[in-house]
C-alpha cells in the first residue's frame, strides 16, 4: 500500500481509494497464482508462468490508474 501511496504523491499513478487498488492488484495476481494451488486444483505454476501473470496484473492495473 505504501508503494502505491508514494506513486500517488510523485503524480504516476492517479487512485482515489488506495486500500481497493492495493487489493484489486493482489487479487490479479492471487486468484491465478495462489487459490488453485492452496485450493488443490492446480500444481505450481511455473516461473513463466507466474512472470506472465505478474506482468498482465501490472498492465491492467496500470490501464485503470496510470497517469
Amino acid at each position: 500500500m505504501d508503494y502505491f501511496k508514494i506513486q500517488v504523491k510523485k503524480k504516476r499513478l492517479k487512485i482515489d481509494h488506495i486500500e481497493i487498488a492495493t487489493s484489486q492488484f493482489i487479487g490479479l495476481t492471487k486468484e491465478h497464482l495462489y487459490w488453485p494451488v492452496m485450493l488443490g486444483f492446480s500444481k505450481k505454476p511455473s516461473s513463466a508462468e507466474q512472470e506472465e501473470t505478474i506482468q498482465q496484473a501490472i498492465s491492467l492495473f496500470l490501464t485503470q490508474y496510470k497517469i
